[in-house]
């Protein structure tokens, strides 16, 4: 159903795209229904997300820039297309429920009126490690010295989306041991716009020995 019966008034429309997994966003424009009226709300503005193939993503949000726990849209569907009024925004995206972070994208886009505005999330790190090595958790922090975690987790993921930047890999193996691996020691990893970067630990050997304190 597109159109609904109401008496003459002054209205808001309020829209969710999925029944579970979406929330509700409240149109800010007023409509007036006089009698005999049939109105027309055009709601056109949305974002619509692209990662790279592959990539698993459990929820993202579309969040007032400079606000990011202002949520003004998300969803855990297949949905990569959402509805938003006209406005200034921000991305998270959370790629496992349970076993990974959730990541603020910090460039700001604008959503015109009428316009289909395309988030292209396009950046991460692929980890690659011998056959036999175990890991239990591996993050992606901040370089510098920074023990600013940006994202981790503790499934089997190989790649995980991050904003353009420069980082370190921290690789734990084992759950109840402290012991972690540091790459690269010296320098960073740059991540750059539109570019899975590529993470090769050969330091982690397959029974875990040589781990280095971060």
């Amino acid at each position: 159903l597109r159109t609904l019966l109401v008496p003459p008034g002054d209205y808001r429309i309020v829209i969710q795209q999925d029944q579970h997994y979406s929330g509700q966003v409240i149109w800010p424009d007023r409509i007036q229904v006089t009698e005999n009226q049939t109105a027309s709300v055009p709601i056109m503005s949305s974002v619509t997300l692209q990662v790279p193939e592959q990539t698993p993503i459990w929820r993202w949000q579309i969040v007032k820039a400079g606000s990011p726990e202002e949520i003004v849209q998300w969803t855990t569907s297949s949905l990569r297309t959402l509805l938003v009024p006209p406005g200034e925004y921000q991305m998270t995206t959370q790629p496992d429920q349970h076993y990974s972070g959730r990541v603020v994208w910090p460039t700001p886009m604008r959503v015109e009126e009428t316009q289909q505005a395309i988030a292209a999330l396009q950046s991460g790190v692929q980890l690659s490690v011998p056959a036999q090595a175990k890991i239990w958790r591996w993050k992606i922090v901040k370089a510098q010295g920074s023990q600013e975690v940006v994202q981790w987790t503790t499934s089997d993921a190989r790649t995980l989306l991050v904003p353009p930047g420069e980082y370190q890999i921290v690789v734990q193996p084992e759950q109840h041991k402290e012991a972690t691996v540091v790459w690269p020691q010296a320098g960073s990893l740059v991540v750059s716009d539109g570019q899975i970067a590529q993470a090769a630990l050969d330091a982690l050997a397959g029974d875990n020995t040589g781990t280095k304190s971060f």
